[in-house]
C-alpha cells in the first residue's frame, strides 16, 4: 500500500465524499433513487452511477495510461435502482480506486496520460487525481439536492 501523504490524503477525500452518499442514501427511500423533479435532470441513481464511472475512469483507467472500458452514456441510463447496488457500487469503485492509487509512485504524479475519449488531450497523473475529487465532489452536491428536493415534495413518503 502506498503511503505517501497525497496518496492517504486522495483517499481519505474519496472516502469521505462516498460516506456523503451513503448518509444521503440512508435518508431516502428506494423509490426516491430514480426519482427527477424534472424531465431534464438526472436521478440520484443515475448520478451515483455516473460519478462513480468518472472516479473509476480518471483515478483508475488515465493513471493506467488511458485506455478504459467505460461507456459513459450508459451511466445516464440506469434505471431501477435500489439501495443494496448503490451501495455495491460505492463499495467495489473504492476498492478499485484504492487497488489503482496503492499501484501509484510520486514520479508517476507527473508523467502524462491520454485518452481517445478527450481528443488524446494529455492530462498529468496528479491532475487526473485531483479531477477524481474535483469531479466526484460536484455530483455529491447534485445528489444532496436531489435528497432535498425529494424530502420537501414528497413529506409524507
Amino acid at each position: 500500500m502506498n503511503t505517501h501523504t497525497l496518496f492517504t490524503d486522495f483517499l481519505d477525500r474519496m472516502e469521505f465524499l462516498y460516506q456523503e452518499i451513503r448518509t444521503d442514501l440512508a435518508r431516502l427511500p428506494e423509490n426516491a433513487l430514480d426519482w427527477s423533479p424534472a424531465d431534464d435532470m438526472n436521478s440520484i441513481g443515475v448520478l451515483l452511477a455516473h460519478l462513480v464511472g468518472a472516479a473509476q475512469y480518471w483515478a483508475c483507467d488515465m493513471p493506467a495510461g488511458g485506455e478504459s472500458e467505460r461507456v459513459r452514456s450508459v451511466e445516464f441510463e440506469v434505471t431501477k435502482t435500489t439501495h443494496a447496488q448503490l451501495e455495491q457500487l460505492l463499495e467495489s469503485s473504492m476498492s478499485r480506486i484504492k487497488a489503482s492509487v496503492a499501484t501509484l509512485t510520486l514520479a508517476d504524479l507527473e508523467r502524462k496520460v491520454s485518452s481517445e475519449m478527450f481528443g488524446d488531450e494529455e492530462f498529468t497523473v496528479s491532475w487526473c487525481l485531483m479531477h477524481a475529487i474535483e469531479h466526484s465532489a460536484t455530483h455529491v452536491g447534485h445528489i444532496q439536492l436531489m435528497r432535498h428536493y425529494w424530502q420537501n415534495t414528497h413529506p409524507n413518503a
